[in-house]
C-alpha cells in the first residue's frame, strides 16, 4: 500500500463534509485511540502506586498533566471515527482525523522534549524547596 500524498492533501478530500463511510482502516484508529486511553491510565496508576512518597510529587504531577492531554485526545479521536462510520456531517471530514493524528504526534514530541530538558530542572528546584520547607514551622492543625 503507497502513499499518494497529492489525495491525501487534496482539500477536496480533505474537507468533504460527508465522506464515504467504508474506512478500511477504522479499527486501526479505534485500537490506537483506545490503546492511547488504556496506557494513559497504566502509566498514571503506576506512578501512583509505586510513588507515594512526597518527593516525587512532581512526577505524579507531570503523569497526570501527560494523562489528561492524551487521554482527551484519544477521546476526541474515537468521537471522530464513531462519527465517520455513523455519517454525521461536520465531525467525519478527513481533516479532523488528520488534525488529530498530528495532535497525539505533537504532544509526544512535546512530552519528550519536557521530560528530558525541563522535568531535571524543575526537580532540583522542587527539592530545594523541600529541604528549605524542613526547617519552617508548620501551622497546628485543629482537632
Amino acid at each position: 500500500m503507497t502513499i499518494q500524498f497529492q489525495q491525501v492533501f487534496n482539500t477536496d478530500r480533505l474537507f468533504n463534509t460527508y465522506p464515504p463511510s467504508s474506512m478500511a482502516y477504522a479499527r486501526e484508529l479505534m485500537f490506537l485511540y483506545i490503546s492511547i486511553i488504556v496506557a494513559a491510565f497504566v502509566v498514571y496508576a503506576a506512578v501512583a502506586f509505586l510513588f507515594p512518597n512526597k518527593k516525587q510529587t512532581l512526577l505524579k504531577k507531570f503523569s497526570r498533566k501527560i494523562c489528561r492531554y492524551f487521554v482527551g485526545v484519544a477521546l476526541l479521536g474515537v468521537l471522530f471515527v464513531i462519527s465517520r462510520l455513523q455519517y454525521i456531517a461536520f465531525f467525519s471530514m478527513r481533516f479532523f482525523l488528520l488534525v488529530n493524528l498530528l495532535a497525539i504526534l505533537s504532544m509526544i514530541w512535546y512530552f519528550v522534549y519536557e521530560w528530558v530538558y525541563e522535568y531535571p530542572k524543575y526537580q532540583t528546584k522542587f527539592l530545594q524547596q523541600i529541604e528549605k520547607e524542613k526547617y519552617l514551622p508548620r501551622r497546628k492543625t485543629r482537632r
